[in-house]
């Protein structure tokens, strides 16, 4: 027997529409490139109910966008009139079509053109915390094929997961874009002071890593405390080169970075980047949310880059790190030349 969603009006638009769209765009992932953590949801699901074609999708205001898909299917998005996800976005339960040419589709749902050749349909909502149906986990076949509520439950599973997934994802975006507002509260506040030594004293107690570096030569002009303490240094490495002061990052790539910064005037946000410093003649690895940011003279010339850093984890108290909470989208790893970088 079929499983059929609930339909309040004669339409696959809920009433509810408006609310749901702005719930989904609050997870910016809408249009945005396939990433490897949603594409091993569509594989698993393919293999989990051994079905060819498996994906992700979250459904907008006129079209279905697969944000990940399995199987032979080029299409990243299609008419929303024209897919079953469309139709179980109207339930919070499974929606499963055993044999989609048994049913009465203009009298279930008028407007809705089911696609053609596809037999079999499953899907499972991906529901926000306050209820928004954004999107599904689903499969489908060529053939029909029987659907228990075991192979239900399995797959309200993965809709689960992927709600998750997406929800790391977000933290991870709102995580970066908070500390950015940040620093462009504190590089505003630089612009109060007249004279650079009055405005770093500013710093000088943060529980951040702040440090200055002029010139493309990358001359460290300023480091505060946190940035000194975690490092091992004292003042003695003000006007030093910071190849001379770290020689054990260009290997690494953080040096490339800072020189990029300063030449393109583009700023550099990474989470939890691994950095392994040498301190007491040991190699050490820590974790740094950094900040590069340009930094430019009276005369809007970029004058070298100033550093921002979240002190790693176990060197400071919680409740002094810069911003609460812990972002915990750590799935997807990003390469970032040398320097490796979990964002």
């Amino acid at each position: 027997m079929e499983q059929l969603p609930a339909v309040s009006r004669p339409s696959f638009i809920p009433d509810n529409d408006a609310v749901r769209l702005d719930a989904m765009r609050r997870f910016y992932i809408l249009d945005t490139p396939p990433e490897k953590t949603f594409d091993e949801i569509a594989a698993l699901l393919s293999d989990t109910f051994d079905v060819p074609l498996a994906f992700v999708s979250l459904v907008d205001e006129a079209k279905v966008f697969f944000k990940a898909k399995q199987g032979p299917f080029d299409a990243t998005e299609v008419p929303r009139d024209n897919n079953y996800c469309s139709l179980s976005i109207l339930s919070n339960h499974v929606t499963v079509f055993e044999d989609t040419q048994n049913i009465q589709w203009a009298e279930k749902y008028p407007g809705f053109t089911p696609p053609k050749d596809l037999r079999f349909y499953a899907g499972a909502p991906i529901v926000t915390k306050d209820g928004a149906a954004i999107g599904t986990v689903c499969i489908a076949d060529l053939e029909p094929k029987a659907f228990s509520a075991k192979d239900q439950r399995l797959l309200q599973q993965f809709a689960r997961l992927a709600l998750k997934e997406m929800e790391n994802r977000k933290a991870a975006l709102d995580y970066t874009q908070v500390l950015e507002e940040k620093v462009a509260e504190a590089l505003q506040q630089l612009k109060i002071y007249e004279a650079e030594r009055q405005a770093f004293a500013l710093y000088s107690q943060a529980p951040v890593a702040v440090s200055l570096y002029k010139t493309e030569d990358l001359i460290v002009s300023y480091a505060n405390e946190t940035a000194l303490k975690i490092s091992g240094k004292t003042l003695g490495v003000i006007g030093k080169r910071f190849i001379d002061v770290l020689p054990e990052v260009e290997s690494q790539g953080f040096v490339d970075l800072l020189k990029g910064v300063y030449r393109t005037g583009r700023t550099f946000t990474a989470n939890e980047t691994l950095i392994t410093l040498v301190i007491d003649g040991q190699p050490k690895d820590f974790y740094f949310d950094l900040i590069y940011q340009p930094y430019y003279s009276s005369t809007g010339e970029i004058e070298g880059v100033l550093a921002f850093g979240i002190a790693p984890r176990g060197l400071l108290a919680g409740g002094d790190r810069l911003l609460a909470g812990q972002v915990t989208a750590g799935i997807a790893q990003v390469q970032l030349g040398p320097c490796r970088a979990r964002l």
